[in-house]
This record gives structure tokens, sequence and C-alpha cells, in this order.
């Protein structure tokens, strides 16, 4: 899997990248928003296939408003918020689809949350994988079309 890590503590960003790189992961860290945002984003989010943020950043900025910048483009990345501190209800009301995980976590908690999204993830894209041309009829046709059918794959 290829994993963005975002953490201003070089010492976990360190961490957090060697654990993953021994797992077989490969992965682009930076301790600072600014430069995760200029230099590695416009590199390389597109092909991460999950990014990992620290809660509480550097530079007046957020991992939420991170996640949400990157979410901008693109809206089914996965992703873990970490935090060492309570995170507000509010704000996991808003992130549903992002996994949050409290430090001090252990690393096979870490792997295991990486699994569970990888394996969404993939079954998320094949939920929107084309469906073979045969496997319509004319109505399901139409009402993919207009947005009010999806046809299953099955």
């Amino acid at each position: 899997m290829i994993i963005g890590v975002l953490d201003d503590n070089p010492a976990i960003c360190r961490l957090l990248e060697r654990a993953l790189t021994a797992a077989g992961h490969e992965v682009y860290s930076a301790t600072s928003p600014t430069h995760f945002i200029e230099s590695i984003y416009p590199d390389k989010i597109g092909i991460f296939e999950c990014v990992i943020v620290d809660f509480h950043l550097s530079e007046g900025r957020s991992g939420v408003e991170i996640i949400r910048q990157i979410r901008v483009d693109y809206p089914f990345l996965p992703a873990i918020l970490i935090s060492a501190s309570q995170i507000l209800p509010s704000i996991l009301q808003e992130l549903l689809d992002v996994e949050i995980l409290q430090k001090p976590f252990t690393f096979p908690n870490l792997f295991a949350t990486l699994k569970t999204l990888h394996e969404g993830a993939v079954r998320a894209e094949k939920d929107l994988s084309p469906v073979p041309a045969e496997r319509l009829d004319s109505g399901t046709i139409d009402s993919y079309r207009n947005g009010v059918a999806r046809p299953s794959a099955c």
C-alpha cells in the first residue's frame, strides 16, 4: 500500500515511516503541513492508497483541515487521523468515514486499521466498476443513466 504520513513530531513521523516500510508499505512522510501540501501532495497524492494525519499540527493547521483539503480532489481516499487528545463529537460526526486512532496506539492496531481500510476501498472500487452490458436490460440502463439505480454486478 502507498501511504502518505503527516505528523509534526519528527520522532513519531520517523517511527511510523520505519514501521510501515518494514511491513512492506511505500511511505511518503512530512513533518510540516506546508511541505506535505506543497511538495508531497501534488506529486504523490494521486498514488496514495491511504493517508495518516496527526490531529494537532504545526503552522496553525489541523489534521481535519488537511483531510478536508485532500478530499476536495480525492473524496474517497481512506484516511486515518491520529491524536493524543480527545476529538470533539462534532468533528467525529463530520469524519464518519475517517478512522481515528488514539495515541498511544500499537502497530498491530494500526496495521489492522490499514487492512480494514484497504479491504473497504477494494470493495468500493468493485462496486463502482463498470457492469457488463449483457447484464443490463433496457429499464436498468435507463435507471442507471438517470442516476436512479446502480445495477448489481452479481
